[in-house]
C-alpha cells in the first residue's frame, strides 16, 4: 500500500516536470505492474503518458474516502475496464462492494485497507482477504456488515456460547445472524479453523464456472395477458403458445427440457373454473385429460396448501396415462387443448421433443384464484418417471407450485444453516380392510410393500410400523406377524412381519370382514399407543411423526351408519355438514398429535374404477384436509404410488423445513463432512439416487444415502423465491 501511495505522489513530480519542457526528461513512466493472483485484479498503472493532467489530485470526485491520486486520476486508471476510471466509479474492481466500504475508515489521509497484505488495497482486489471466495459473494449485499450481526463485543466472553467474537469488527458472529455471509477481511469470519472458501456458504452464491455447486440459475417468464410468471429450470425452452382471440385470463404456456436425460414437456393453462370448488376442480382436471388424451388413472391426487401469494392450491397431483404411441410433447399438446376446450389449431405448439410410448406420467398444480385457475404441470415417460435420476425431479418441480407466482412478484436470495441432530423419525399406522373384497388389494399393497421400505431406508427415515385392522371392537394392538397380534412395533428387522400384516392386518383378533369401520379403529390405534413414551416400545415415541395410512375399497362405515349423511354402500357421492361433523373428531385427533393422513382408495377423480368398492368420502376428505396424499386403489401397480407416499412422509419428518418457500429449481445444499482430522463442506447432487430432495408439501429438504451417523452435522441451504404483497422480503 505504501509504495502505491508513493508512485500516485511520484506521478505528480513527473507531471510539473514534465510541464517544465521536458527539462527533466529522465523522469520516464511513472510506476510500474504490480501483480497478484488470480483472484485479484492487476493493478492498472500508467505506461506511458499522463492522460489526464486536469486531475485534482486531492479531491474525491466518487466521494469514497479515497484521494483522486490514489485512485490513479492523472493517467484515468480504469482497473475493471468498465470505461469508468477509478477515481470516478464507486466499486472499482466491480466486485459488487461499494470502494467507500472497502476503503476503511474513509479517511482520505489514510492508507484504503489492504486486508491480505499483498499490496493490492481491498477496493481493488476482488478477494480482499485471499480465501478463495470473491467480495461479492461474501457480503452479499454489498453494505459492509457481517449479515445481521450487530451485538458488539471486545471479547470472546462478551459473545454467547456458539457465538465468536470477530476480533476485526469487534462483533458477535454465529450462522444465524450471518445468514450465509462471510468476511471479505477476514479469510476466517467465525473462527472455527475452516477458511471461508471452504464453508458451506459456497453454495450461497450463484453457480459460475467459478462457484459450479452454487445456487442455481431461474429462468422467469412473465406471461403479457394474464397475472402469473413462472420460474423454471435455465435450460428449458419456454414459449408462449396462445390461444389465438383469448378470453378473458385464457392462456397457456410451453416450457421443454429436450436432452434425453431430463426430456419433460411441461405446459401451463390458465381458464376459468371447471369446477365449483378447489377440490372437484383438480377432479375435473383429472377427468378431462381421461376424456381428451387417454386411459387415467390417479397415482396422488395432491397435497392441499397454501400458495406463498395466499392462494389455495393443490400442488403434485399425479397420474398415469395409457393412450397409443406419441411423444411427450403431441400428449402435452393435448393436454392444453382438453384443458381448453379448444382445438390444435388455435395454438402454436413447439415441435415434436422426447421418445415415442405408450405410458405416461403426468403431474400437475391447480391454483385458485378469484375468476379463474392456473393448471402448470408437465409430462413424462413412465419409464423415465420410474427409473430416470433427473425426471421425476424435474417432474416435481413443474407441478409443486413453487414456480408460479404473480406478475408483479420479484425475488430475493435466502441462506440458511441448520444443525442436523436427528435423521427423520415416523411412527406410521396402516389402517387395512380385511373385507373380502381386499384380497387381491392388500397383495398388491405388499407386493410394492418392499420398495416402500427400500425407500424410507435409502432416505435415512427411523421408521417403526403398526398394522390394524377396520373391526370397531378390536382394542387397536398392532399386528406382528401372520395370526399374530402382540401390539409389537414392526421396525426394519421385521419387513417380512410387516409385509405379512398388510394381507392378514387383524392378527390373532377376530376380524368382522361385513362393515369397515375404519376411523374407529384409527382413533383406538393412536389412543392405545399413547402418551408418547421413547422408552416404551409399545408407545409412540416422543420425537416420531405420527402417520396413518387407510388402505381400503369402501367409504367409512361410521357415515354410512348415519342416516343423516347421505352415504350409502351404493353411492357416496352425497355430502353435507353431518357427514363433516362425523369426521370432525379423528381429523381433531390427528391435529392434536401433529399427524399426517394418507390414503389408498377409491378417488372421487376415479369413482367408479373399483366394481365392488365405493369412492372413499370421509376418507378421503379428512386428507385432502390435512394435506395428505391419495392414491387409487384399483391400479394394477401400486409402487408409485406408495413412492409418492414415502416421499411425503419423510419430508413431514425431516429436520430441516425451510424458512420460506423456495423456488425449488434453485435449491443448493451443502452438508458437513467430518473426518479425523475434522471437518469439511461438500454440496450434494439434488438425486434420488443419492444427495437430497426438496418436498413442497412439508417444505422441507430430505437427505438420500447419506451419512449422519456423528451428529450434529452442519447443513447450509441457499435460494431463490418470490418477494410480494404476501411474502415480504426479509
Amino acid at each position: 500500500m505504501k509504495d502505491v501511495r508513493y508512485l500516485a505522489r511520484w506521478g505528480v513530480v513527473c507531471i510539473v516536470l514534465w510541464g517544465l519542457a521536458g527539462l527533466f526528461g529522465a523522469c520516464g513512466p511513472v510506476g510500474g505492474q504490480n501483480t497478484g493472483d488470480n483472484n485479484n485484479n492487476v493493478l492498472n498503472q500508467l505506461d506511458g503518458d499522463v492522460t489526464n493532467p486536469e486531475c485534482e489530485a486531492y479531491a474525491d470526485d466518487d466521494g469514497d474516502g479515497i484521494f483522486n491520486i490514489d485512485e490513479g486520476c492523472f493517467y484515468d486508471r480504469d482497473s475493471d475496464n468498465d470505461g469508468m476510471p477509478d477515481y470516478r466509479d464507486m466499486d472499482s474492481d466491480n466486485d459488487g462492494v461499494y470502494d467507500a466500504v472497502e476503503a476503511g475508515d474513509r479517511d482520505p489521509q489514510t492508507a484504503p485497507n489492504d486486508s491480505d497484505g499483498d499490496g493490492i488495497p481491498d477496493y481493488l482486489d476482488k478477494d480482499s482477504d485471499n480465501d478463495g471466495v470473491f467480495d461479492g459473494d461474501e457480503d452479499r449485499n454489498g453494505d459492509g456488515y457481517l449479515g445481521s450481526c450487530n451485538v458488539t463485543c471486545s471479547g470472546q466472553g462478551d459473545c454467547q456460547a456458539g457465538q465468536y467474537c470477530s476480533p476485526d469488527r469487534s462483533v458477535c458472529v454465529d450462522e444465524t445472524c450471518l445468514g450465509g455471509e462471510t468476511d471479505p477481511r477476514n479469510a476466517d469470519t467465525d473462527g472455527d479453523g475452516i477458511p471461508d472458501g471452504q464453508e458451506g456458504s459456497f453454495i450461497c452464491n450463484p453457480s459460475s464456472e467459478d462457484n459450479p455447486n452454487g445456487r442455481k440459475p431461474v429462468q422467469f417468464f412473465i406471461h403479457p395477458t394474464v397475472d402469473y410468471q413462472i420460474g423454471t429450470e435455465k435450460s428449458a425452452v419456454v414459449f408462449n403458445a396462445g390461444p389465438s382471440s383469448p378470453v378473458q385470463n385464457e392462456s397457456a404456456i410451453t416450457f421443454d427440457m429436450t436432452d434425453p436425460e431430463h426430456s419433460m414437456a411441461g405446459f401451463v393453462v390458465s381458464r376459468a373454473p371447471g369446477g365449483a370448488d378447489l377440490e372437484s376442480e383438480v377432479q375435473a382436471v383429472i377427468q378431462e385429460i381421461g376424456s381428451g388424451v387417454g386411459s387415467v388413472t390417479t397415482l396422488a391426487q395432491g397435497n392441499s396448501i397454501t400458495s406463498p401469494d395466499a392462494y389455495p392450491t393443490v400442488v403434485s397431483t399425479t397420474i398415469s396415462v395409457t393412450t397409443s404411441s406419441r411423444d411427450i410433447g403431441d400428449i402435452r399438446n393435448n393436454v392444453i387443448t382438453a384443458l381448453t376446450g379448444r382445438q390444435g389449431s388455435d395454438f402454436t405448439f413447439p415441435a415434436a421433443i422426447g421418445a415415442s410410448g405408450t405410458d405416461f406420467v403426468i403431474s400437475f398444480s391447480t391454483q385458485w384464484r378469484s375468476g379463474y385457475v392456473i393448471i402448470m404441470g408437465a409430462v413424462v415417460l413412465r419409464q423415465d418417471f420410474n427409473s430416470g435420476a433427473f425426471v421425476p425431479i424435474h417432474l416435481d418441480d413443474a407441478s409443486n407450485g413453487t414456480g408460479l407466482a404473480e406478475s408483479s412478484a420479484t425475488t430475493e436470495i435466502e441462506c440458511e444453516h441448520y444443525i442436523v441432530e436427528t435423521m427423520p423419525v415416523a411412527d406410521i399406522i396402516w389402517v387395512v380392510d380385511d373385507s373380502g373384497s381386499m384380497d387381491d388389494d392388500q397383495a398388491r399393497v405388499a407386493s410394492a410393500g418392499s420398495t416402500f421400505l427400500t425407500l424410507a431406508d435409502n432416505s435415512g427415515l427411523d421408521w417403526r410400523m403398526c398394522v390394524v385392522d377396520m373391526t370397531k371392537d378390536n382394542p387397536g394392538d398392532c399386528c406382528t406377524n401372520t395370526d399374530q397380534t402382540n401390539d409389537t412395533w414392526l421396525g426394519p428387522s421385521e419387513q417380512d412381519h410387516f409385509l405379512n400384516c398388510i394381507q392378514d392386518p387383524a392378527g390373532s383378533n377376530e376380524a368382522d370382514v361385513g362393515s369397515e369401520n375404519g376411523l374407529h379403529q384409527m382413533d383406538d390405534a393412536i389412543n392405545q399407543h399413547l402418551p408418547r413414551d421413547s422408552t416404551d416400545p409399545k408407545k409412540i415415541r416422543d420425537e416420531a411423526k405420527l402417520v396413518v395410512i387407510f388402505v381400503t375399497d369402501e367409504a367409512p362405515q361410521e357415515l354410512k351408519n348415519d342416516s343423516s349423511c347421505p352415504i350409502d354402500d351404493f353411492d357416496s357421492s352425497g355430502w353435507n355438514s353431518s357427514c363433516d361433523s362425523d369426521i370432525a373428531p379423528y381429523e381433531q385427533l390427528l391435529h392434536d398429535n401433529e399427524g399426517a393422513v394418507h390414503g389408498i382408495l377409491v378417488p372421487g377423480s376415479t369413482p367408479d374404477c373399483s366394481s365392488q368398492g365405493q369412492w372413499g368420502r370421509g376418507y378421503e376428505d379428512m386428507i385432502t384436509a390435512m394435506g395428505g396424499q391419495v392414491g387409487s386403489i384399483c391400479q394394477n401397480d401400486l409402487t408409485a404410488t406408495l413412492t409418492i407416499i414415502i416421499g411425503d412422509i419423510v419430508g413431514s419428518a425431516s429436520p430441516v423445513v425451510l424458512q420460506h418457500t423456495p423456488i425449488s429449481v434453485s435449491i443448493a445444499v451443502a452438508k458437513e463432512m467430518k473426518e479425523a482430522n475434522g471437518s469439511h463442506y461438500e454440496a450434494l447432487p439434488r438425486s434420488r439416487a443419492g444427495g437430497f430432495d426438496y418436498r413442497s408439501s412439508s417444505n422441507s429438504i430430505v437427505f438420500i444415502g447419506q451419512d449422519f451417523k456423528d451428529p450434529p452435522y452442519e447443513v447450509v441451504v441457499s435460494y431463490q423465491r418470490w418477494v410480494s404483497g404476501q411474502q415480504p422480503p426479509d
